[in-house]
């Protein structure tokens, strides 16, 4: 099955454009003393926190989303999250032998945030091993949409050759999309074509 995916960043920003910005560059306390961990690496361009490593210590015996909670907790100023994780929602859960493997994604007034995740790992015997963040931090974007889903559905479907031939219904969600782009509000349209 062949899958067609219109992320729409062309054909429908134009119409459903929020303004966004991400406030300014990372807090200070980006070095790897400055968030309690052994080693921090940043984006070159942004100057976001991307991975950071040997975060210290967790008691695995509580249940894996609150020790990657208390983990990002301590790291939501840097990482330009809330402190409190409410712009967080769990994505999964995975546990092996060695780590347990939390993954969540960046939600933004009740709208996720497109390839917005962070990924935590933590070893059986408690060692914060390492953050993945791929989050846009201190993100500000208005998710008042400016066209209706209906009419994204519409632009999508005149834009995709085989639309006419879907194997399934088509769906639509709105998220904030930053794919080397400045933030936006955007519909995601997925096409399941023949």
């Amino acid at each position: 099955m062949r899958w067609t995916r219109i992320l729409l960043p062309i054909l429908v920003f134009i119409l459903a454009l929020g303004t966004a910005q991400a406030q300014g560059p990372t807090p200070s306390g980006a070095s790897a003393g400055g968030v309690g961990c052994a080693s921090v690496k940043t984006d070159s361009a942004t100057g976001a926190i991307r991975q950071l490593t040997d975060c210290g210590t967790v008691d695995t015996r509580r249940d894996p989303e609150t020790v990657a909670r208390g983990i990002l907790g301590g790291l939501a100023p840097q990482l330009g999250l809330q402190r409190d994780g409410r712009d967080l929602a769990l994505n999964t859960v995975r546990q092996t032998d060695v780590a347990t493997h939390v993954r969540f994604q960046q939600m933004h007034k009740g709208v996720p945030v497109y390839l917005g995740e962070v990924l935590v790992q933590y070893t059986t015997q408690g060692k914060a091993q390492w953050v993945l963040n791929q989050t846009i931090p201190n993100l500000d974007l208005d998710v008042t949409p400016r066209i209706e889903e209906s009419q994204a559905r519409a632009i999508a479907t005149a834009a995709a050759p085989d639309a006419a031939r879907l194997r399934a219904p088509a769906t639509a969600a709105l998220v904030a999309y930053a794919a080397d782009i400045a933030p936006q509000l955007a519909w995601r349209i997925l096409l399941p074509t023949a």
